[in-house]
C-alpha cells in the first residue's frame, strides 16, 4: 500500500512535504510553533498505517483509501513549497536586497513550474486514462456471473471450502457468491497452503499479471470466462463431491480447522 502510494504521489510533491515536516518539526522543538503542521502530518502517516494493517490482513486495499493521505500530502506539498521559495528570498535577500531576493525566488519559481509542466498536464488531464481504467473495472463485475455460472453457481463454488481472490476483488467475488466480504480471502499473507477452496482468478489492470498467485499445484483450472478463472482443490469429504474440479484425477484435500462452512444467500 506504502509503495502504491508512493507511486501515484509525484517525487516533488514529495520532496516539498518532507520539507514542510521537517520545517515545522524544528520550529516545534525551538519555539513550540507550527504544531498543526506536525499533527497534520500525523494524520496521514497513521490513516496510510491503518490501511496499510488492514489490507495485509484481507480488507480490499483499494486505491481510493489512499484519499485521505494524498490530501495530506498535497497540503504539506504547498506548505513545503512555500518554505522553500521564502527561505530563497530570505537567503538572496540578504547578501543584495529586498527587491533582488523576490525576483530571483520568483523566476526559480517559474522555471520550475516551465520544467515540470509534463508532469503536471500528465497529472490533470488524464481523463482518458482514469476513463479507460472504470471501463475495464466494469467489464470486471459484468463478466464475474458468467464464470460463477460455468463453474456450476456460487453454491458448488462455495462447497469447495475457503474462497479467495485477488486484494482488489473480494468484495465483488462475495457479492457474487451471496457471502459477507470477510468470508473472501486474499491468498498472499497467507501462512500455508489456501486449500481446500477456490480462488478466482483475473487482471486487476490491463496487461497486469494474473491475480490471485497460485502455488498450491493441487489447485487446477474449472472455468474460464471473459477477464476470470477459476480454481480450485475440492475439499475430500461429503461436501466436497459438489466442488466443481477438473477432472476425476484431480486432487482433493481433507478440511482443516480453517476450512470454512459457507452457504449462499442468493
Amino acid at each position: 500500500m506504502a509503495k502504491r502510494f508512493a507511486e501515484r504521489a509525484v517525487i516533488p510533491l514529495q520532496a516539498a512535504g518532507f520539507v514542510a515536516v521537517i520545517v515545522a518539526a524544528l520550529a516545534w522543538v525551538r519555539h513550540r510553533a507550527q504544531g498543526a503542521i506536525l499533527a497534520l502530518a500525523g494524520i496521514g502517516i497513521g490513516w496510510i498505517l491503518l490501511v496499510a494493517v488492514m489490507t495485509e490482513r484481507g480488507y480490499a486495499g483499494n486505491q481510493r483509501y489512499l484519499i485521505v493521505t494524498t490530501a495530506v500530502l498535497c497540503v504539506l506539498g504547498g506548505i513545503g513549497m512555500g518554505r522553500i521559495f521564502d527561505g530563497i528570498r530570505a537567503a538572496v535577500s540578504e547578501r543584495t536586497s529586498a527587491r533582488t531576493g523576490l525576483r530571483v525566488a520568483t523566476g526559480i519559481f517559474v522555471v520550475g513550474v516551465v520544467a515540470l509542466s509534463p508532469v503536471i498536464k500528465a497529472k490533470v488531464d488524464n481523463v482518458d486514462q482514469t476513463l479507460d481504467k472504470l471501463r475495464y473495472e466494469a467489464s470486471l463485475w459484468h463478466t464475474l456471473p458468467g464464470v460463477i455460472d460455468e463453474a456450476g453457481g456460487p453454491s458448488k463454488i462455495l462447497a469447495c471450502g475457503n474462497i479467495y481472490s485477488g486484494p482488489f476483488q473480494t468484495q465483488m467475488v462475495a457479492y457474487q457468491l451471496g457471502v459477507h466480504g470477510i468470508n473472501v480471502g486474499d491468498v498472499r499473507p497467507l501462512r500455508g497452503s489456501p486449500a481446500p477452496g477456490a480462488i478466482f482468478r483475473t487482471n486487476t489492470v490491463p496487461g497486469g499479471p494474473l491475480v490471485a498467485s497460485v502455488s498450491d499445484k493441487r489447485f487446477r483450472e474449472v472455468a474460464h470466462s471473459g477477464r476470470w478463472r477459476i480454481w480450485t482443490a475440492p475439499r475430500a469429504d461429503a461436501r466436497g463431491r459438489d466442488c466443481p474440479s477438473a477432472g476425476a484425477d484431480a486432487p482433493r484435500v481433507p478440511p482443516t480447522a480453517r476450512t470454512t462452512e459457507l452457504s449462499s444467500s442468493r
